[in-house]
């Protein structure tokens, strides 16, 4: 099935709620495309008694059962800082201010 007559079909049932064959078909061929009448039957087949608003609810729900658990469910728990930490070592100051404090 070919996107490009469902969305044509989508567009037209903004303002019409029961777009025709014929209303696809002219928005599709405006678009510069040529028309597959086989594509455009098999189509209004699969389309036959449903709105609009119900294939975008029945289409929100196939994403939702498809799309992956959140990313915060794929991180691993953080890890716990240890219990104590040993002190920094002691840094020696630089030898400008060493010999400073010793000449004074």
């Amino acid at each position: 099935m070919s996107l490009k007559y469902l969305a044509a079909y989508a567009l037209i049932s903004l303002n019409n709620s029961a777009p025709t064959k014929d209303d696809v078909s002219k928005v599709v061929s405006a678009s510069g495309v040529k028309v597959d009448s086989a594509e455009l039957d098999y189509v209004f087949e699969a389309l036959k008694g449903k709105s609009v608003d119900t294939l975008i609810a029945e289409g929100q729900k196939k994403m939702t059962a498809a799309a992956p658990p959140p990313l915060v469910l794929l991180l691993p728990p953080p890890t716990p800082p240890p219990a104590s930490l040993p002190p920094p070592p002691r840094r020696r100051p630089p030898l400008p201010l060493l010999l400073m404090t010793t000449m004074t």
